[in-house]
């Protein structure tokens, strides 16, 4: 329950990733607007933005974090993305054993075995409820995206800890705001060197979109994370835009609804004319 954007652009030139979000957070059964925006930075210049239960997602990051933590060297962004994903179905094998195979004195390692001396309608039960359980009880997704030395990368942990990466589409959506996020960030061609403006307008104008889905909220973060070189090193900066330019935005969506409602009443007339016509010719032929 929830949208998190996250885009590439000016790739060619000065790369940046435009990340925007919802406040909306799912605890369970409950939803609610948070005081804290939904990303989290992983390390330098890399940060995590998640869908889902916000409990089993923040165990998950938190894992990931201090595995990363203890093995000291710095990850890259794709790295970062497998070690959240090992986390993911470590988390999920132990969600698993508690909830499903404990009640019957088995865990991962015996429970195969085991099924074989059930009646058939238990294993049935018990192999459904292991295979649905990811969908139906964790339904946790993980954006992780950044910059490696000034490269940027959009990477996605989903359903089973399956990695996809988004660098050659040049952006990715995730939670249940996402449908309608994508069909208007769709519109139009993007591409990862499209200018940064244009992918704050086209993100923010996504976000918006989706608050007509369940589940997504009507606060918005919206980020700019970019690189300065500075002293031949490479430093990622965030630049986070001033309520002004939300305010822009916003009148930019009521004039584009203006503009669409106009063409739509002009080809509506249009449509009645030509249907008068159509009419007069038949009873001409009557």
């Amino acid at each position: 329950m929830t949208v998190c954007i996250s885009a590439i652009c000016d790739k060619s030139e000065s790369p940046k990733i435009i990340f925007c979000s919802d406040r909306l957070v799912t605890s369970g059964d409950l939803t609610f607007e948070h005081g804290k925006p939904k990303h989290d930075e992983f390390c330098g210049g890399c940060f995590v933005m998640v869908a889902g239960d916000s409990l089993q997602a923040s165990t998950i990051f938190n894992n990931a974090k201090e595995r990363a933590r203890q093995a000291g060297k710095k990850k890259t962004i794709k790295e970062i993305a497998e070690v959240i994903s090992e986390e993911y179905k470590r988390q999920l094998r132990k969600n698993i054993e508690t909830g499903v195979l404990n009640p019957f004195g088995l865990n991962y390692d015996t429970y195969k075995e085991a099924l074989n001396t059930f009646p058939s309608w238990i294993s049935v039960s018990i192999f459904t409820s292991i295979k649905n359980y990811d969908f139906e009880e964790m339904g946790v997704e993980f954006l992780i995206f950044g910059l490696d030395e000034g490269v940027p990368h959009i990477y996605s942990v989903g359903i089973g800890g399956k990695i996809d990466c988004h660098d050659h589409i040049g952006f990715a959506i995730i939670g249940s705001g996402r449908r309608q996020a994508l069909s208007e960030m769709t519109k139009y061609p993007y591409s990862p060197d499209i200018h940064f403006l244009e992918s704050i307008r086209r993100i923010y104008y996504s976000k918006k979109s989706s608050e007509r889905a369940r589940g997504v909220g009507k606060e918005t973060d919206l980020l700019v994370l970019h690189s300065m070189v500075e002293k031949e090193k490479i430093t990622p900066v965030l630049f986070i835009p001033d309520k002004d330019i939300f305010r822009s935005l916003d009148m930019s969506i009521e004039g584009t609804k203006s503009v669409e409602e106009s063409a739509v009443q002009a080809t509506l007339k249009s449509l009645e004319r030509e249907f008068d016509k159509y009419v007069k010719r038949e009873e001409k032929k009557k």
